[in-house]
């Protein structure tokens, strides 16, 4: 299947690097071009849009939005987009921004959500240099052709670190959330069940949780607000009247 769809995908020569403009020799088990004729993977590309939920922080939010959470919401951003342009085209240097995107902005949003709550000083630059390491040292082994070897250590590594976390800072939502969006990657790579899209939307949804309770935290140590209201016992949250 994957031949025929890139029979007459060739990178223009002297433009790119060939290691860049290959196509990809994997991607999700979702049917290629079935729902739109020019959309690779129709519904992980619709889906991709909701990593950057946790920018809905912007607007809600009770209190003023510490710098870190500002940075992680518009790395989340980012990594939204390169999933949308991978999905749609399938071509590896997309898919090599998606996974070093996604895997670092995870290692950037559980160093500062950790310092968030253990009120160390991590600043927005912080942040961004261990974004920065992350998702290089995922795309230089995607660029020599180790993709397995570094992105699932990487991947798989970051899970207890995820539940500690979450654990710690009484986002207990969010973990179950995170768990749920394993399971349906897990389920996608292995039982060829088509659930990478579900993989993005809870992936939103975990990390909007996070982000909101690290920095609602915050406030409440800080002092900037005195109390917060949860909205049904979910991550959303309001000031106390």
């Amino acid at each position: 299947m994957l031949e025929i769809v890139f029979q007459n995908f060739s990178p223009v020569a002297g433009c790119v690097h060939p290691a860049i403009a290959r196509p990809v020799y994997f991607t999700t088990s979702e049917k290629k071009y079935n729902t739109v004729p020019c959309c690779a993977e129709f519904f992980c590309s619709v889906s991709s849009p909701f990593i950057a939920l946790p920018a809905v922080l912007f607007f809600a939010f009770p209190g003023p939005l510490p710098a870190v959470c500002v940075c992680l919401c518009m790395l989340g951003m980012l990594t939204a987009l390169a999933s949308t342009v991978y999905h749609w085209f399938l071509c590896d240097a997309a898919g090599t921004c998606d996974l070093s995107f996604a895997i670092g902005w995870t290692y950037a949003i559980l160093s500062a959500v950790t310092a968030l709550h253990f009120e160390y000083a991590i600043s927005v630059w912080q942040t961004l240099v261990v974004f920065a390491a992350t998702a290089g040292l995922i795309a230089l082994s995607r660029y020599f052709n180790k993709h397995d070897a570094a992105s699932i250590v990487a991947f798989v590594g970051a899970i207890p670190w995820v539940i500690w976390m979450g654990i710690t800072i009484e986002a207990y939502f969010s973990v179950v959330v995170f768990l749920v969006a394993v399971l349906c990657i897990q389920a996608d790579r292995t039982f060829q069940i088509p659930t990478h899209s579900f993989w993005h939307i809870l992936l939103g949804v975990c990390v909007y949780g996070f982000v909101a309770q690290a920095g609602v935290l915050r406030l409440l140590i800080s002092g900037e607000v005195v109390a917060v209201e949860r909205l049904w016992g979910s991550p959303l949250y309001f000031p106390a009247p």
